[in-house]
Parts: C-alpha cells; structure tokens; sequence
C-alpha cells in the first residue's frame, strides 16, 4: 500500500504565509462545500477552482484553518503524546442519522408480527459472518461452510484457521456477555486471549500486552506503514482506553454520539497496537462492546468485517490518513460510518429476502398446526442452510427445554415431513424425500 504524501502542517503554511492574505483564505475557506473530507494527497491533484484568487497550498491552508477551528479534541493520544481530534462535519451528522433511524428499530418479517424465529435465525448468521470474515481478514484460509460447521454442530477446531475463526465466535459470545459491565483492562485481555488462544506463535502472548518493540505494521511487500507506541506505555494507555469507553455524556466535556465512541475505541486500540498480534480482531470485538453497551442491539445482527473485508485497502488508508495529517481522526470515521450503512443496507437485503421467503413458505403451512419453531425450520431444511439437526442442537437453537425439542422433532416425523436416524449416537433429523410435495398436496 502507498503511504499518502504527509500533509503540510498547519504552524507550518502559516509561517511560509507571513500574515499575506490571511482574511482572503480564511473567508474563502468557510463558503468551501463540506461535502467531500478530502486529505492532501487527494487535494493536490485537484485543479483550483476557477476564480479562486489562490494558491493551491493557501487554499489548503484555509481548509485545515477550518478543520481545526471546529475539531473536538480527543483524550486519546498518539506516541508522542499529541491528541486525536475530530470534526463534526455534515457528512457525519448525515450518516449518524441514518445509523440512529435505520439500526434501532425490530425485525419485521412482514407478517404483521416481530418474527423470534427469524431474529435467531440472524443471530446465528451474524455470529458465524463476523468471526469468519474478522479471521479471514487477518489472513485465516477457511471457509465459510467451515465455519458454519464448527459452530452449529460445536465440532472442535483443528487447524489454526479453524481455531481463528472459532475463537472469534467465543470472543463475540463473551463481549455480549459483558456489554453491561464497564470496560477494564482485565477485559481487553481476556477478549484478546480468547481470540488468541492456539494460534499464536508465542501461545505465552494470550491475553498480555506485548513484552517488546518489534511490532510494525507493514504491507504486502514489508513496507512500514505504522510504528506502534512503545511496549513500557502501553498499560497506561490501555487504562486511557478504558476510561475513554466507560465515560458518559456527564464525564465528557462535550458530546460524543455513541457511535462516534466506539469507532474511535476500534481506532485506538488498532492503533496502539498492545499485543503480539490479534489487534484488529480485539479492536473490533471491543467496537460491537461499545455499540452493544449503548443500545444499538441490532448490531448484533451486523458484521463490519464483512463489508471492511470487500475493501481492505480503503480501511488501511483510513488510518493512514490521520497519522499523515495532524491526527485528524476524522478520515477513519468517515471510513467507518460508510462501512457501518454498507453493513446496514446488506441487513435490509437480507431482511427484504427472508420476508418474500417466510410468505411463500408459510403459505404451504396453512392448515397444519406447527409451531413457530417447527415452521423454522422446516424453512431452514427446504432452503437447504442445515442437512438435519439432534434433539440437542435443537434445543440450544431456539432455547427450549430438552423435552420441548424432542416433542417439536417427532410431530414432525409423525407428520412424514422428517426421517429419523443416528449420528454419533444421538437421534438425528433429516427432511424426508418429497417433504414439501406432500405439503403442497395436503
């Protein structure tokens, strides 16, 4: 990955500027549209505006006189201890709309009714999408029917691919076991070593901050993209983590929107970069804890590494961006805020497609007296998301006592919809040859 060209520094265009037009940039800066949060390296391909009356470097220095006037300092820092700071621009507050209306209402199957069946069903997506493409991020070589696999029918992981993909599903489970808690350092490790555990080089490393300063960043071709801070520091600064994500609108000195926190958590945790390896994932587990804790469930529903995944070079830049350019955390949030309504809208599609599907399926229903679950997953066989279920896989599906699993699986069977058999020793259920036919004639 190209480095961006390092922005010219703000003390520095106005010492070269020497007091000359100041009230002229100044002015032109503030009617400049705020549609586009452009960095240098972008800026200086573009030609001036026609009529402008500036350099391109004056005009720049009237954009970051702007910026600067308006940022929000952070009190999250960099190596040398310089703050991170943000603007709140209009493409922000747009975007933090859209998040707030579209990601905090209920599922709607389109029956008229909040679906349960279909918010598992979801879930359970959900939980497997995002560790799969979290570890395939970090380099994992798995597949997705592989991890669908491990995780619904709990079969162990053998590879470290596997065991990548599986431990990120583990971590999910554990950060939404403690979105109530406040965040402490003992859950960052906890949340890394869960991540971690089996597939590091230095299985020592689990779940502690790294003992030491080799930790680069680099591309593809082992170019250096970011340094992290230094290894002595980084209890203090996992302690500044934590306050940062445990403090409330009280605490701040200003507002800080919910979602804007939790980008910045991924951010500054990704930055730091605290141990051996497994930021990333830890990074972004401890975004869905900050977006879970302040009541956004359907994030829940959502992966970011998916739609980050489809473009990992614009993710990269995002970071990039920033350290070229006096901290200015700005870049990464619109990066985010793009992948969270990319993540949203792939969730509509997916919601819009299992209405038309529950519609058509439950038509054939009419007329037979199945429970909600049963009609589940009847839907899950005839679509072919599972070959056939136990008792127990049942049971831990939808919740439900061992008795009420067995109950729903055998008037399936005596309705001649499933067949029974044995795996491993437990009965196993599988959709019958022409199941659904037999519906349609019924």
């Amino acid at each position: 990955m190209k480095i961006p060209q390092t922005s010219p520094t703000l003390n520095q265009m106005i010492k070269e500027l020497e007091g000359k037009d100041i009230m002229k940039i100044v002015s032109y800066a503030n009617n400049l549209p705020s549609k586009n949060y452009l960095h240098w390296d972008q800026f200086r391909f573009r030609p001036i505006p026609e009529g402008a009356e500036l350099s391109k470097k004056q005009i720049w220095l009237g954009i970051k006189m702007h910026r600067r006037s308006n940022a929000k300092f952070l009190p999250l820092k960099d190596f040398s201890g310089s703050p991170f700071w943000l603007v709140r621009t209009d493409k922000v507050l747009s975007d933090l709309r859209q998040i707030d209306l579209r990601a905090g209402g209920t599922i709607d199957t389109g029956d008229g009714d909040s679906s349960p069946e279909l918010a598992r069903e979801r879930i359970r997506t959900s939980l497997i999408e995002e560790p799969f493409s979290s570890s395939v991020l970090e380099g994992a070589a798995t597949t997705r029917e592989r991890a669908k696999e491990m995780i619904q029918q709990n079969i162990a992981p053998v590879t470290v691919d596997d065991k990548m993909v599986f431990n990120n599903y583990q971590a999910m489970e554990f950060i939404k076991s403690n979105s109530d808690a406040p965040l402490t350092p003992e859950i960052v490790l906890e949340t890394h070593r869960i991540i971690t555990e089996g597939t590091l080089d230095r299985p020592e490393m689990a779940g502690k901050l790294r003992d030491n300063d080799s930790v680069e960043v680099v591309d593809n071709y082992g170019e250096i993209l970011h340094t992290p801070p230094k290894f002595v520091e980084l209890q203090d600064r996992l302690k500044t983590v934590c306050d940062f994500a445990n403090e409330t609108e009280h605490d701040s000195q200003y507002f800080m929107h919910p979602i804007v926190r939790a980008i910045m958590l991924h951010f500054q945790l990704a930055y730091d970069h605290p141990f051996v390896d497994g930021n990333g994932r830890t990074a972004r587990a401890l975004f869905y804890w900050s977006v879970l804790r302040s009541g956004y469930w359907m994030f829940e529903y959502i992966s970011i590494s998916k739609v980050i995944k489809q473009a990992p070079a614009q993710y990269g830049r995002a970071f990039l961006h920033c350290e070229t350019d006096e901290n200015d955390a700005t870049y990464f949030v619109h990066h985010q805020l793009m992948v969270l309504l990319k993540s949203i809208a792939e969730l509509e599609i997916y919601i819009s497609d299992k209405k038309a599907e529950f519609k058509a399926f439950s038509s054939l229903l009419k007329g037979h007296k199945f429970n909600h679950r049963q009609e589940f997953l009847l839907n899950q066989f005839v679509r072919q998301k599972m070959a056939g279920i136990t008792i127990k896989e049942h049971e831990k599906l939808q919740g439900i006592s061992h008795l009420t699993a067995r109950k729903d699986l055998e008037k399936l069977v005596d309705a001649k919809l499933l067949s029974k058999g044995l795996k491993n020793k437990s009965s196993y259920y599988k959709l019958r040859h022409r199941a659904i036919q037999r519906l349609k004639v019924e």
